[in-house]
């Protein structure tokens, strides 16, 4: 492993290891009840995978999205670069042995290969982990999901558009909610970054939305939050 995915890895697992040890997990904004979310997201890709395939949750964190899905798919495999929240996830949740929790780093082609080998083709869900890739990380992170999804997969890629940041001050003005410093500024739009990251010469576009959000833990005032985002569905053109 390189420098660079050595450093992306310390800093999710110092990150993920503080809040576990500090059981701060309320305070993660992203880490909603996932029947506010994921029971909505699965309608919204299940009509355009082979549900023969395994869903992988890349980038699952606490895993209870993760979790939530298993009830759903037949297999279903929850992987994340912090080894301090993969050991977490599957501590914490009852999901009665349907997850294959792993250690897994999209950044590291060499471990995107050896999965492949192992399990085949793949579904896989991505949940606002686009934004916190940097830039010149991003061709790499494509080409993981590219070999990890094979001939038959298909790709469900929800993230955070340009006016989320926005949001997301607008909601964490007394700085209650925790942010991991890898976190980029910057969000995802539909057409530009469409076509910079999944061109339509290589991949097909199934279905895709933009008025839609990620929902957040409880504020303040008890309410949930919507973070504004976007969502397309993708797959190989082989």
């Amino acid at each position: 492993m390189n420098q660079k995915t050595m450093r992306y890895r310390q800093h999710w697992d110092s990150y993920w290891r503080h809040i576990v040890d500090n059981n701060l997990q309320g305070r993660v904004l992203w880490e909603s009840e996932p029947e506010r979310f994921a029971g909505e997201e699965i309608e919204r890709f299940r009509p355009f995978i082979n549900q023969d395939l395994p869903l992988l949750d890349l980038g699952c964190g606490s895993g209870k999205q993760t979790s939530f899905m298993a009830q759903h798919f037949n297999r279903v495999i929850g992987v994340d670069v912090s080894p301090a929240v993969v050991d977490h996830a599957r501590q914490s949740n009852d999901d009665n042995g349907r997850v294959d929790w792993r250690v897994f780093n999209a950044l590291n082609a060499d471990e995107a290969v050896a999965l492949h080998d192992e399990i085949g083709d793949m579904n896989i869900y991505v949940r606002g982990v686009f934004h916190v890739i940097d830039k010149k990380d991003r061709e790499q992170f494509v080409s993981t999901i590219e070999t990890l999804l094979g001939t038959e997969g298909t790709l469900y890629l929800i993230e955070l558009t340009v006016e989320a940041l926005t949001y997301v001050r607008s909601i964490n003005r007394d700085g209650s909610i925790r942010f991991p410093k890898v976190v980029q500024p910057t969000g995802f739009n539909n057409a530009s970054d469409q076509e910079s990251y999944f061109p339509s010469e290589r991949w097909e576009l199934l279905a895709s939305g933009e008025d839609v959000s990620l929902p957040t833990i409880p504020l303040e005032d008890g309410k949930v939050g919507a973070v504004p985002a976007n969502y397309l569905v993708l797959r190989r053109k082989i």
